[in-house]
């Protein structure tokens, strides 16, 4: 029914707004099947909404975002194209809409949490692409140095080291 990956991969090479398009793109999509009766979904998101809280306890936002967003488009979107809807009891979809109020606002707060903490990665990463980059060229360098010290060395004479 609804699948949640545990293993996100960390990808600090994209932008943090590719980054974020991605994470909902790939991992907060929903597919409703018509053979499983409404009220099973109307159940498992109110799990999904306690596993999000709990993921967001922990600190796993990425995962508790993923969850708020399924969650979201399961009740704003697919829910309705569901042939059984009118099944669902009125007391049922009046908890639904209460939690899709109270999941907005986390939501929200988790993007802007999520775009933080992306910003922060991707600087890490260029900062270190730089370094990488400068020590690269440094040791370009170096070898070069070596190289043309070693070719004008004359047979038999020995050349102390560069430190």
């Amino acid at each position: 029914m609804l699948k949640l990956d545990n293993k996100l991969a960390v990808d600090i090479v994209s932008t943090p707004d590719e980054r974020l398009k991605r994470l909902i793109t790939d991992y907060a999509s929903v597919e409703i099947d018509i053979n499983v009766p409404p009220k099973r979904y109307y159940r498992s998101g109110l799990e999904m909404v306690r596993m999000a809280n709990v993921y967001r306890e922990e600190g796993q936002l990425e995962n508790a975002y993923i969850l708020y967003m399924k969650f979201i488009v399961l009740f704003l979107e697919k829910i309705r194209t569901h042939p059984s809807l009118n099944s669902v009891s009125t007391t049922d979809r009046a908890v639904i809409q209460q939690k899709l109020r109270e999941v907005f606002p986390k939501a929200e707060e988790l993007k802007s949490e999520l775009l933080k903490k992306f910003e922060e990665e991707y600087e890490r990463f260029l900062k270190d692409e730089k370094r990488r980059e400068e020590e690269r060229v440094h040791l370009e360098n170096e070898r070069r140095k070596g190289s043309s010290v070693t070719n004008n060395v004359k047979p038999g004479v020995l050349v102390p080291p560069h430190p």
